[in-house]
């Protein structure tokens, strides 16, 4: 009898022992698969708020831009079709909104005061859409965000955020922007898939002109170019960079690493040696450019080129990391303009007096005052010297 119960014991031991493990082996899997549930929870949670957030970005940038194209056509009539002329002299720029003389960079910005563009010259049936609300960025909202004008101007287009006024902002509803003068309990009444007035976000803009700066990826000589060269400041390429606050020796470092194969420069980043000849090989890249500086110079051989600053970003983060080659204060009157050229490169097979459309007041088939309408002969493969053109070629 005590040797069957003793046998007993140690069969219920065994099971016990190989129980065990097994349940602790399932909550590992089961801790596991949990933790594994809520990580993909919270990457899912995650990608859809940056898609949401990029959504809505891309819908305020659309509307900014229809804005834009808006105050275009309101302060225009049209001359010819597709063909639009300023109706006054005050409606040929963009309208100020939101700056002061101190900031001349800064155009527009989203403001209570006053509309995108209104007033004497502007078709009044064509309304902006982006109208903004009492509520300034730098005031902190009830979570406690706010965008102060040093974050408005990370961009760094402004000298000095003295005079700058941050911009207010426009709530972005199911329909587009709408500006409420009151809190309207619509504005988050989710409930009704039929309520075009729930806010699904807010923006706000800062408009800027940069077609006054200097492109840094042409602007400056360096010492190799002699004084008298320098100083004929006819191109872009010889504008004088000392005069915002960069010293030759700083100038000589970015065409340096700007111009390297231009140059024939050697050594490293930042001490570069001008190669034989250099005063002659800028200049002639400076007055030839045989890609219209739309394609750096390379050299197949060496596999070199010369560098560039693909965008504004890139300028900024080469600023930071070299403050003393490029200092801050110069950048405000930087920029870097897109090489890319926005028109077809496909030709018209046709004038308009060959397609029959233009007809002037006698009843003649003509292509138009400045023959304007012949599309065919407008579009040539050859430059004004008759040497076929390397830049923007056509496809035919």
């Amino acid at each position: 009898m005590n040797h069957y119960r003793k046998t007993s014991f140690q069969k219920h031991g065994m099971a016990l022992a190989i129980v065990l493990p097994l349940l602790v082996l399932l909550a590992l899997v089961v801790t596991v698969f949990l933790s594994r549930t809520l990580l993909q929870r919270k990457i899912a949670a995650s990608s859809t708020a940056q898609a949401r957030t990029a959504l809505q970005g891309q819908s305020a940038l659309d509307w900014v831009t229809a804005d834009i194209q808006a105050e275009i056509r309101a302060g225009s009539s049209q001359v010819a079709p597709g063909v639009l002329e300023p109706s006054s002299a005050q409606t040929a720029v963009p309208q100020r909104v939101g700056t002061s003389t101190n900031l001349p960079s800064l155009v527009k910005t989203s403001s209570r005061s006053a509309l995108p563009f209104n007033g004497a010259g502007y078709n009044v049936s064509i309304t902006p859409k982006c109208v903004a609300i009492a509520a300034r960025t730098d005031d902190a909202d009830l979570n406690g965000m706010k965008i102060n004008p040093t974050r408005w101007n990370k961009p760094q287009l402004m000298s000095s955020t003295n005079g700058f006024v941050a911009p207010d902002w426009i709530l972005l509803t199911r329909k587009g922007p709408k500006a409420f003068p009151a809190y309207d309990a619509r504005m988050a009444d989710r409930r009704d898939v039929a309520n075009d007035d729930l806010v699904v976000g807010r923006f706000a803009y800062a408009i800027y002109d940069v077609g006054g700066l200097l492109d840094i990826n042409v602007a400056g000589a360096p010492s190799a170019v002699s004084a008298g060269d320098r100083s004929r400041r006819g191109p872009t390429a010889l504008a004088d960079l000392t005069q915002i606050g960069l010293s030759q020796p700083q100038i000589d470092v970015l065409v340096g690493w700007r111009n390297r194969l231009t140059l024939g420069a050697t050594g490293a980043f930042p001490s570069y040696t001008p190669g034989p000849d250099a005063d002659k090989k800028y200049l002639d890249y400076v007055t030839k450019a045989p890609g219209g500086f739309v394609i750096p110079p390379y050299d197949a051989a060496t596999q070199k080129s010369d560098q560039r600053f693909l965008s504004r970003q890139d300028l900024l983060a080469f600023q930071k990391s070299n403050p003393t080659l490029l200092p801050a204060a110069s950048l405000p009157f930087l920029t870097t303009f897109s090489r890319s050229l926005a028109r077809p490169s496909w030709r018209p097979l046709q004038n308009a007096v060959d397609l029959q459309v233009a007809t002037d007041s006698r009843g003649v088939t003509t292509n138009g005052p400045n023959n304007i309408y012949a599309y065919k002969d407008n579009s040539t493969k050859v430059d004004a010297q008759g040497v076929p053109t390397a830049v923007n070629p056509d496809f035919r």
